[in-house]
């Protein structure tokens, strides 16, 4: 497999990879690191530990695409006994890439792609293969163009202005096969397989939409945002096929840059390009990213073209983060992801048996104490094939009352005022209840408590959204499978959890 995936590669690679399989593991060698540090003042000018991190990652990724899964996880220990997962040691070069010389490789530097790495070798010397696994269908789509009034300067972001501009999807994200994409996912979809045991294995699927053109959008609040405006979702999910739509659990939706870095206002912002959303069906995951992101480095992260290990060290980090926000919220009972929304980034906040201190250390916290401990299993959470929109979850008739569902609620991940609200009695209709939110919305809900649901009518904003037609109400899990309260419910993508008794 290790062969085959080199001849694939471009010339120069094929000569770091050999380069790479020759190099000695005993000391803390330059190389391979200095193939990619020489130009930025090279290998020395960096800490040793940013030097470790690297070399080790790419050496232990070549072991373990080889199948020498035990000197792979030995290169790993060997960190890991210097340099111990979740200790202060790894704050030392947290941000060396970035301030001083451009590079990004992660920050901390290497360490998701070295604890998902690790995460990969533990399962495969376990040696157990899975009694049956589920195929994964991840369509990847490749949308042609992006069309809207891009500002220049500052003042024309504020106003809204700005000349319309086209922007086309590089060529270099399809050509080689998608190489850049292969690239990028390739540890992401091990740590997948090795995260659900070897019961998930992931296939990709291309869906190049070359005639298709999005509206774009660049805004100033209430995010910084550059990218697809939103009547453009509805665009690439009407493009995209019914039988494509039937088949695919995962989703990705990659697009031209809409990003006006060539402007000098815009040379040192932070534009929101992308993230976690939910796919035609309302529910399945929904990574979405701008092509620039997988060949440059925007400007909070590094500066210049984004280097090929740049790329297998960060884009785990960006992938990793953005699936574990979709497992929190296909797991509200765990309130991994609560109101306060990236829950991780203050280390007072996490649960009083997580150790470590960074972000990945907190999803492999989840992942062991929590997830793989779940009543439903990762591998059966991970699937949506042909999953409709408006799928019927349990019959809570009898089980659900009025004052189980009249309370105040707020999505796991909040965003906005259209994320927290209260649902209350119709007043003069008890038969029907109404979400009111914090930013004054509101709309009637009809309760069909034989299929677990509160339906939405043509008064919910969201109504011709995929996901928009019900609040799917959720139970707070039990083994036994008794259901006693109301903890929350689905809509649109999101979950809202229950914060209380109405007032």
């Amino acid at each position: 497999m290790f062969l085959r995936w080199m001849r694939r590669c471009r010339p120069g690679l094929l000569l770091l990879a050999v380069a790479i399989g020759a190099t000695a593991c005993g000391q803390e060698p330059n190389r391979p690191a200095q193939t990619l540090l020489e130009p930025h003042g090279g290998a020395n000018a960096f800490p040793v530990h940013y030097r470790r991190a690297l070399n080790t990652l790419i050496n232990a990724e070549v072991a373990y695409y080889e199948g020498d899964y035990a000197k792979a996880s030995n290169l790993l220990n060997r960190l890991w006994a210097d340099f111990p997962p979740g200790s202060d040691a790894w704050k030392s070069a947290t941000n060396q890439a970035v301030t001083d010389s451009g590079l990004n490789i992660g920050s901390p530097p290497c360490y998701y792609a070295l604890r998902m790495l690790t995460e990969c070798c533990d399962w495969k010397l376990q040696g157990r293969e899975p009694q049956a696994t589920t195929n994964i269908n991840w369509s990847v789509v490749l949308v042609g163009h992006i069309e809207g009034r891009q500002p220049q300067n500052d003042r024309q972001r504020a106003q809204g202005a700005g000349p319309v501009v086209t922007k086309d999807l590089l060529p270099d994200i399809q050509v080689d096969e998608a190489f850049v994409i292969r690239q990028a996912i390739r540890l992401f979809r091990e740590y997948i397989t090795a995260i659900t045991e070897g019961r998930v294995v992931i296939t990709m699927r291309y869906l190049p939409m070359d005639r298709l053109t999005v509206p774009g959008i660049v805004n100033a609040a209430p995010n910084t945002v550059a990218g697809i405006d939103e009547p453009g979702y509805g665009q690439i999910w009407n493009a995209v096929v019914s039988d494509v739509k039937a088949t695919t659990d995962w989703w990705w939706i990659i697009y031209p840059s809409f990003v006006p870095e060539q402007f000098p206002d815009f040379a040192t912002t932070e534009f929101v390009t992308g993230g976690m959303g939910v796919g035609p069906d309302g529910q399945s995951p929904c990574f979405i990213i701008d092509d620039r992101w997988l060949t440059r480095k925007p400007p909070h992260l590094g500066k210049g073209e984004m280097h090929q290990l740049e790329r297998r060290a960060y884009l785990p980090q960006w992938l990793q983060h953005e699936f574990f926000h979709h497992l929190f919220a296909r797991y509200p009972e765990f309130r991994l992801e609560t109101e306060r929304g990236h829950d991780w980034f203050d280390r007072s906040t996490w649960p009083a048996d997580f150790e470590g201190q960074f972000e990945a250390d907190y999803y492999a916290e989840a992942l062991h104490k929590r997830l793989q401990r779940a009543d439903t299993p990762l591998h059966v959470a991970l699937q949506y094939q042909g999953a409709p929109a408006t799928a019927p979850t349990q019959d809570l008739s009898g089980i659900v009352t009025p004052g189980m569902l009249t309370a105040r609620y707020r999505a796991a991940t909040y965003e906005n005022e259209w994320h927290e609200g209260e649902i209350r009695q119709e007043d003069g209709d008890k038969a029907r209840f109404r979400w009111t939110n914090k930013a004054g919305a509101s709309w009637l809900l009809t309760p069909d408590l034989k299929n677990g649901v509160l339906l939405t009518g043509e008064d919910c904003p969201y109504f011709n959204d995929p996901g928009g037609k019900q609040f799917v109400i959720e139970m707070d899990p039990s083994r036994s499978g008794k259901r006693s309260r109301v903890t929350g419910f689905r809509f649109n993508g999101d979950s809202f959890l229950q914060q209380g008794e109405r007032d």
